[in-house]
């Protein structure tokens, strides 16, 4: 009984987050515009209820025309592994093309940390900052090689800041498609790898160079290596070190590793507890584990050596000569937990951030900081904190666009008024704004809308993979730091790659009930 209750343990958490994601879809779609969250998103807002209706009609359409063409065998081409690489291959560099032709067109020169990360190499100026942020050292690190090797050729270092970041998200689309064709079946990759084009592609968020961009990468690149590597030799060194570097990136990527390392767990303790009752029942004795523990000891050596090369080649690149550090300026995660119950409903609070640098020393910022948060809950109450914990999950999820255009960005530059228009890019007295009301954002928030609710319609698989588990296992991770640290419509642009696999495996899963319910009657 206890090995059953261990294995059950990813399906539940799948489970809860399915769950957890058909509520917030409906929140989103009916109840926007009487929950108070903290950043404002007239796309939502404006769109109630209709912008689900016609999420889920987009969704219905796009299902229906999928099973369609695979009724005509138009996948059957693309089933051999080989040719559905050349086919992501060829699509990746065909993105990555139209991706820099968008950034010759119109720039985004972000302000915020972005505008700190992209500043000129050798400004100490910025070590007030790093010293507040220490985690940003590693994502400034690989800009300053980026920055140099620009330099070698006489380029501006931008633009190739850019191309970075939109090569960071084409890789993680494309590994992504590869990891739900394997796991899932060619009709499921090709969606994935196709609506991921289309709605991450080309959002202004991959030309924005920050951890955001670059951070998709890591989440992506650990799942596809979970999934696609057979040889266990060489996968789990390089799930470990890759995932170490992911983490010092930006540390949410770690929730794949995580998931991983859960689901593996629980479903190798509930298979040996099955070997050895069967073994017992057969011979009446109790197997010995010996061999496989040494098997194992070999497998963990490998990942801890690869882990401390990924951390050491970390370390080397957040070495910065022209930063200064002050280690009592670091805000560490307590400040973070006490943002999560601040005045702004979990966003970024001036009163917060000026209380945290109000203290000369880490310990003492930490221990008045959890002291705060304290008091803070006992404050709200039971029905304050569920109060803030819906508005947190709305200020994550609601925005399909990512909240583009609510941070700040202090120029823009280009002439094509087509694109201009397109995504929403006015300047205003010298200040570049963004129409959060134009057609990109509208586009962005209908296939939001169809990835949520092919979420949750994933509960009506009753026989989920295994690669399906870690996705699930990883979001409701990435849900919790959400609920309880910082909130940020930012953050889900990292996972959005696994959000999409799990919408399109739930619309895919839907749409074989109904043929199915379909072909009964008939």
């Amino acid at each position: 009984m206890p090995a059953r209750i261990v294995g059950a343990i990813p399906n539940a958490l799948r489970y809860a987050l399915l769950a957890f994601l058909a509520i917030m879809t409906i929140a989103i779609g009916f109840f926007a515009n009487v929950i108070s969250y903290s950043f404002y998103v007239p796309v939502v807002r404006m769109g109630v209820p209709w912008l689900i209706l016609i999420s889920l009609l987009v969704g219905c359409a796009c299902t229906a025309v999928v099973g369609l063409l695979v009724r005509a065998g138009a996948f059957k081409g693309l089933d051999e592994r080989r040719r559905f690489l050349i086919f992501v291959g060829i699509g990746a560099v065909v993105l990555f093309v139209v991706q820099l032709i968008l950034a010759s067109q119109i720039r985004f020169y972000p302000g915020a940390d972005s505008g700190v990360l992209t500043d000129p190499v050798g400004s100490r100026a910025n070590s007030v900052y790093y010293s507040r942020y220490p985690h940003n050292l590693f994502c400034e690190g690989i800009f300053q090689i980026i920055a140099f090797v620009a330099g070698v050729f006489g380029h501006p270092s931008f633009p190739w800041l850019v191309a970075g970041g939109c090569l960071s998200v084409t890789l993680a689309i494309a590994l992504a498609a590869l990891a739900a064709q394997r796991a899932m079946g060619t009709p499921c990759g090709t969606v994935v790898f196709i609506v991921g084009a289309v709605f991450l592609g080309l959002s202004p968020m991959a030309q924005v160079p920050y951890t955001d961009s670059y951070g998709m990468l890591w989440p992506a690149l650990v799942l596809y290596i979970y999934v696609c590597v057979r040889n266990p030799r060489v996968r789990w060194p390089l799930i470990v070190g890759v995932s170490v570097l992911g983490a010092c990136m930006k540390a949410l990527s770690l929730a794949v590793f995580g998931a991983i390392v859960i689901v593996e767990a629980c479903m190798r303790i509930r298979a040996a507890c099955a070997r050895r009752r069967d073994a017992k029942a057969a011979s009446g004795a109790q197997p010995g584990l010996r061999p496989r523990w040494q098997r194992w000891g070999g497998m963990v050596a490998c990942c801890a050596f690869a882990g401390i090369v990924a951390f050491g080649f970390a370390q080397a690149v957040r070495s910065i000569p022209d930063v200064a550090l002050n280690p009592n300026m670091e805000l560490g995660p307590a400040h973070y937990l006490l943002v999560g119950v601040g005045d702004k409903n979990g966003a970024y609070s001036s009163t917060v951030f000026d209380f945290s640098n109000s203290f000369e020393t880490r310990e003492e910022r930490t221990a008045a900081t959890i002291a705060a948060w304290q008091q803070r809950l006992s404050q709200l109450g039971p029905d304050g904190i569920a109060a803030l914990t819906l508005a947190k999950a709305m200020t994550v999820l609601s925005s399909g666009n990512f909240f583009w255009g609510g941070d700040a960005t202090q120029a823009i530059t280009g002439t094509n008024d087509a694109l201009l228009s397109f995504y929403g890019l006015t300047m205003v007295d010298a200040q570049a704004t963004v129409d959060t009301t134009c057609p990109w954002n509208w586009f962005a928030q209908v296939i939001w809308g169809a990835v949520l609710i092919g979420c949750a319609l994933g509960l009506a698989c009753r026989r989920p993979s295994k690669t399906e588990l870690v996705i699930c296992v990883t979001l409701v991770m990435f849900c919790l730091y959400a609920l309880i640290f910082e909130a940020n419509p930012r953050y889900p642009f990292m996972f959005a790659p696994l959000f999409l696999i799990l919408g399109v495996r739930g619309w895919e899963e839907a749409a074989t009930l109904v043929a199915n319910r379909f072909s009964r009657k008939s």
